[in-house]
């Protein structure tokens, strides 16, 4: 008797056994299948957006060419640095351009201003207006002609 419960415990374990290579199977099968959809898939998209992708190099492109053409400075030809400054919608490019604003009128004059050995107030106005100059020259040239918005 107790050998006869010993059995059909074993023979229980090798059913058990037998049902997870089997469920084992029929998930790699699964799997291969969801796979094989997955890259029909982005087979497809990347088909699809092709004309898209294509359009937006040539836009790229152009906008290069007359960022070169306007001799923009190279730093603000990036599409980020750009809507930062002048059309700021989110609270990244808020948060850059007075990142940017903070550098450009309050990091660089006052540390031009604090290496110098005699410190008066007409050097740190100096200081300012020449700072002024610089970043209307560099970044802000954009005065006499208003922005074109990029695509």
């Amino acid at each position: 008797m107790n050998q006869t419960i010993k059995s059909g415990a074993v023979r229980s374990i090798q059913v058990m056994i037998k049902r997870r290579k089997r469920s084992g199977t029929a998930e790699k099968a699964r799997t291969q299948r969801e796979k094989a959809k997955n890259k029909g898939m982005k087979e497809r998209i990347a088909e699809e957006t092709s004309v898209l992708r294509e359009h937006n190099r040539d836009l790229q492109v152009q906008m290069k060419t007359m960022f070169q053409k306007d001799k923009v400075p190279a730093f603000c030809r990036t599409t980020f640095f750009y809507y930062s400054l002048y059309y700021a919608r989110g609270l990244k490019e808020r948060l850059i351009g007075f990142i940017t604003f903070l550098i450009c009128f309050l990091v660089l004059p006052c540390g031009i201003y604090f290496l110098l050995p005699d410190r008066k107030i007409w050097y740190l106005v100096l200081v300012y207006f020449a700072d002024i100059i610089i970043f209307r020259r560099f970044v802000c040239d954009h005065w006499k002609q208003k922005p074109v918005p990029l695509p």
